[in-house]
This record gives C-alpha cells, sequence and structure tokens, in this order.
C-alpha cells in the first residue's frame, strides 16, 4: 500500500502504530480523523498471522508493506 501525501517522521514512525496517535502536530491539525486506521489494520493484520512495515518512498511519502501467509492453521 502506498501513501502519497507527505513523509512519516523517523521518530513518528515508531509509534503510528498505537491507538490515538497522529503524527506531528501541524500535519495533525489540517488531517481529519482519531489515530485508529492503523492502530486497527495492524491488529486485524496480526490476527491473521501478518505483520506490517513502513518504509520510506524517498519520491513521495511511505510505502505500507503487509505480509500474510497463505496457509495458516
Amino acid at each position: 500500500m502506498k501513501n502519497t501525501g507527505t513523509n512519516i517522521d523517523d521518530t513518528d514512525k515508531e509509534r503510528i502504530f498505537e491507538h490515538f496517535y497522529r503524527a506531528s502536530v501541524s500535519r495533525a491539525s489540517e488531517t481529519s480523523g482519531y489515530g485508529l486506521g492503523l492502530a486497527i489494520a495492524k491488529q486485524i493484520i496480526e490476527d491473521h498471522q501478518g505483520t506490517i512495515i513502513v518504509e520510506d518512498n524517498h519520491s513521495n511519502g511511505v510505502n505500507f508493506i503487509i505480509c500474510l501467509r497463505k496457509n495458516y492453521d
């Protein structure tokens, strides 16, 4: 999944999957939301034995990489 918005600061990347966390105050005032989307997405992915990571897309924004197992018990 690709986010073509602004980049996420390294300090924010450590916390973006926390409930109610919104990255940098200056951007938080420009956008709506409660800071739950990524936390909920991560929980669903982990409930399915998967992982989600965030990495820089140096040209614009960030990439979210989601890995799910094809078969699991």
